[in-house]
């Protein structure tokens, strides 16, 4: 009897061990391929700032970032950018309109991340816009702009293009941990008649 009694509990340890194993190693592996996720989207974002055009002849800001009204630490970024797409069965190279902004439906759980896609020539769209929901349980969406030594919170610049962008990214992970990525993209110095947004583009 005793002999039975320790078999159990011997099989009951190993049993409860294996189960914390497995729900440590789905863990890991589902907060791996969040970061991944992640990393890809704040990659795209990278190569879409690295790419945005200044001002056009309208004098319009081609780069307008703006903060949550309520003080949240979310931001809408809509620039244009010079970026492959496909129009006509074809890729080629050409005039984005980009919007990266945040969701706060279901925002106890964390807000989605949207992206819209908008292919354009000179005024006009080309086709449909894309929107796409690129994250989920973003807790924090924040950017900072850099010109002439200072940092802005938001950025309305019709006079052109901030010199630096750095995003914070912060997520909620399944099992209630906390995931922040950072990065920061220095945007290239374009002459006024190199990569100028205009209607003749």
């Amino acid at each position: 009897m005793v002999v039975v009694s320790i078999v159990a509990l011997v099989g009951l340890v190993t049993y409860r061990t294996a189960s914390t194993s497995i729900q440590a190693t789905r863990r890991s592996s589902g907060e791996l391929d969040l970061y991944m996720r992640a990393r890809h989207v704040l990659a795209e974002a990278e190569k879409d700032l690295r790419s945005a055009l200044p001002p056009g002849d309208d004098g319009q800001p081609s780069l307008v970032g703006t903060r949550d009204s309520e003080g949240k630490p979310f931001q809408t970024l809509e620039l244009y950018a010079y970026r492959p797409w496909r129009a006509f069965g074809s890729e080629m190279l050409g005039t984005q309109r980009i919007i990266y902004k945040t969701d706060s439906e279901g925002e106890s759980l964390g807000r989605k991340l949207l992206v819209t896609r908008e292919n354009r020539l000179g005024e006009q769209e080309v086709g449909e816009s894309v929107e796409e929901v690129v994250l989920e349980g973003v807790t924090a969406f924040d950017l900072a702009y850099l010109s002439g030594g200072e940092s802005h919170e938001s950025w309305v610049g019709a006079q052109g293009l901030p010199e630096r962008v750095e995003i914070h990214l912060t997520l909620q992970t399944a099992y209630g941990g906390t995931l922040l990525l950072e990065t920061g993209v220095d945007l290239p110095a374009r002459a006024s008649d190199g990569g100028q947004r205009s209607s003749e583009q």
